[in-house]
């Protein structure tokens, strides 16, 4: 279980390690389970991917699914994903939860070649 931060990071550098391998952003998709996740998301992982891109790696942009033809890494809920994939999902998950053999199909019905899942840590209270 990771932090939102941690995600980012663990993504950003996965998908630089993806790009140096001949990857390119329009094979990954990022998914969170819910959409109101997605903004959250995307503030994390723009600051990771950024420090990425000063050391001269391939600059990233983010488009919802309804851009599914642009040449840019997907970051949007799975519900909006539905019945698209990529050759690389990510998927992001708030909490797990007992439907979260569910969620795992899920986001495996949409992978071609690698699927990564993480799991965000729970606020103690």
């Amino acid at each position: 279980n990771l932090t939102t931060e941690e995600m980012a990071k663990h993504v950003a550098e996965r998908c630089h390690s993806l790009f140096q391998c001949g990857y390119l952003p329009k094979d990954i998709a990022i998914l969170c389970r819910r959409g109101e996740d997605r903004r959250r998301y995307e503030l994390a992982l723009l600051r990771a991917m950024e420090l990425f891109e000063t050391h001269g790696a391939t600059k990233v942009a983010f488009s919802q699914a309804s851009g599914v033809l642009d040449a840019h890494i997907i970051l949007d809920s799975i519900q909006q994903f539905s019945g698209l994939q990529r050759n690389i999902v990510f998927g992001l998950s708030p909490e797990g939860t007992l439907l979260e053999e569910v969620h795992k199909l899920r986001f495996a019905s949409r992978a071609i070649k690698h699927l990564y899942l993480l799991y965000e840590k729970r606020a103690a209270f």
